[in-house]
């Protein structure tokens, strides 16, 4: 059995501690991508239906594809900043309580 000193210093070692510097560079890349291409975004995803005529008549099937594309999209496009700030957030903070750690788990699990 490990003590309780030996897993800390197998936790805190310089391979546990080098992943941090990166997970945030890609965290601020990400947040600077979605920042700038912001204004491209709002028309052409979020704003769709707001740039057609009212008059114009969109079929079920066409609505039914728009939304699956923003759905895959909103998805693709803001699950990678998320993931990465809960995973810096836990692995820097030692102080969690077993329910938090459990949950993280099964987090982990799903994805």
């Amino acid at each position: 059995m490990l003590r309780v000193n030996e897993i800390h210093r197998q936790l805190t070692s310089d391979s546990a501690l080098t992943s941090n510097p990166a997970t945030v560079s890609c965290l601020a890349f990400l947040v600077y991508d979605i920042l700038t291409n912001l204004d491209k975004e709002i028309p052409l995803i979020w704003r769709y239906y707001h740039n057609t005529d009212g008059d114009e008549h969109i079929p079920w099937r066409g609505r039914a594809r728009r939304i699956l594309v923003q759905t895959l999209f909103i998805f693709g496009r803001y699950y990678a900043p998320l993931y990465l700030t809960i995973y810096f957030a836990v692995n820097n903070h030692q102080g969690f309580s077993v329910p938090v750690c459990k949950d993280y788990y099964y987090y982990l699990l799903l994805w």
